[in-house]
C-alpha cells in the first residue's frame, strides 16, 4: 500500500494528542523507507505565541512558545506539550523531519491555501490524516453525540478540497476510545466504508511501544495525563471489552468499548470518506463562526465549550 511513496506528511486530525498518537502511523511509514514530516492543529479555544509572536496559520513547533486564554493572557496553560515534540523526536529517535502546527483562528480558506503551499514546497506524494477515536467518521445524524468536532471536520473538509497530486488517506486509530460515537454505531459506519487496510494493535507492536513512550514522556514533561491515551492502553493491554467512565462539560457517562474494534487501526481513502458526507459542509472565517456553525448542526458540544473557567 505504501511502497510507492517517498515523502509523507502525517497530520493529527484532531487537536489534543492526535499529533502525538500519529507516531503509530509515522513508525509504519518509516518501515517502508518513507521520509516523514508531522503536522497537527493548535487548540482552537486557546491562543498561542511562538517566540513572542501570535500564532500564524502555519507554525513550526518550537520554543519559546506558550498557550493561553484570550481573556487571561498572562496565565500560561501548563498542559501545552506541542513545543516539546522536537525534543521528544530527537530523544526517542523517531526520525521525523519537520513538525508543523496549524491554527484555525484564520478560517478554512486561508488554512487550505497555506497547506497547499506547504505540500507543494515539501514535495510530498502522500498525506495521511490520523484521527483517534473515529468522530471524524460522523455522519450528520451522529453529530448530536459528538463533543469536539471542530478540528476533525475542518481537517476532513480542507484535505478533501486540497489541490495536490499527493494521495490522501484517512487513518482512524482505536475507534470509540474518545467516548463520543458508540461502538455499535462506529461498526455500522465503518462497515459501510471501504476499508483499505486494518492493523491490530498489540502490546508487542513496535509502533504501540513507541506510542507508550511518547505519552509517558509528555505526561512527565507536562505533569498531566490523557484519558484517551489511558483508555487506549487499557484496550490494547486488556483481554476483554471495557466499560469506561467519561466526563464532558461536567457531565459523567458510561461508555461500552468493543476491544476488537478499539484496538484496530483503519485506513480509508480520504476523498471517498468525505464524499459520503456531502451534507456536512464546514467552511468558516474564524473560530467563533465555526462554533456557531457547529451549534446549528446540532452537535452536543464544540472544543470552544471546553475553555477552562
Amino acid at each position: 500500500m505504501f511502497s510507492k511513496y517517498s515523502k509523507a506528511l502525517v497530520m493529527g486530525a484532531g487537536s489534543g494528542r492526535d499529533i502525538a498518537s500519529s507516531v503509530l502511523i509515522t513508525e509504519k511509514l518509516r518501515e517502508y523507507g518513507i521520509d516523514v514530516d508531522l503536522a497537527g492543529f493548535l487548540t482552537p479555544w486557546a491562543l498561542h505565541k511562538f517566540d513572542g509572536k501570535l500564532e500564524k496559520t502555519l507554525n513550526k513547533s518550537s520554543k519559546p512558545s506558550r498557550k493561553f486564554i484570550a481573556t487571561k493572557e498572562d496565565v500560561s496553560l501548563d498542559s501545552y506539550f506541542e513545543p516539546e515534540l522536537p525534543d521528544i523526536n530527537e530523544k526517542l529517535g523517531l526520525g521525523i523531519g519537520e513538525i508543523y502546527l496549524f491554527s484555525l483562528q484564520y478560517g478554512t480558506e486561508r488554512l487550505k491555501e497555506e497547506l497547499e503551499g506547504l505540500v507543494k514546497q515539501g514535495d510530498y506524494d502522500l498525506i495521511v490524516a490520523v484521527d483517534v477515536g473515529g468522530d471524524i467518521l460522523a455522519h450528520r445524524q451522529d453529530l448530536g453525540s459528538v463533543y469536539t468536532p471542530i478540528v476533525d471536520l475542518t481537517c476532513l473538509e480542507v484535505l478533501a478540497d486540497l489541490k495536490t497530486t499527493a494521495d490522501k488517506y484517512l487513518t482512524v486509530v482505536a475507534p470509540g476510545v474518545d467516548g463520543e460515537i458508540p461502538s455499535e454505531r462506529l461498526k455500522e459506519i465503518i462497515g459501510n466504508e471501504r476499508v483499505l487496510r486494518r492493523e491490530q494493535l498489540t502490546p508487542e507492536s513496535g509502533n504501540y511501544q513507541i506510542f507508550v513512550q511518547i505519552y509517558d514522556e509528555i505526561n512527565r514533561r507536562t505533569k498531566s495525563s490523557s484519558h484517551t491515551g489511558d483508555v487506549i492502553r487499557k484496550v490494547v493491554e486488556g483481554e476483554s471489552d471495557l466499560t469506561e467512565e467519561y466526563k464532558r462539560n461536567n457531565v459523567s457517562f458510561i461508555v461500552q468499548l468493543d476491544r476488537d474494534l478499539a484496538s484496530g487501526i483503519y485506513y480509508f481513502d480520504l476523498e471517498a470518506v468525505k464524499s459520503q458526507r456531502r451534507n456536512i459542509h464546514f467552511s468558516y472565517e474564524n473560530v467563533s463562526e465555526a462554533h456557531k456553525l457547529m451549534k446549528e448542526m446540532g452537535v452536543s458540544g464544540t472544543e470552544v465549550d471546553l475553555v477552562p473557567r
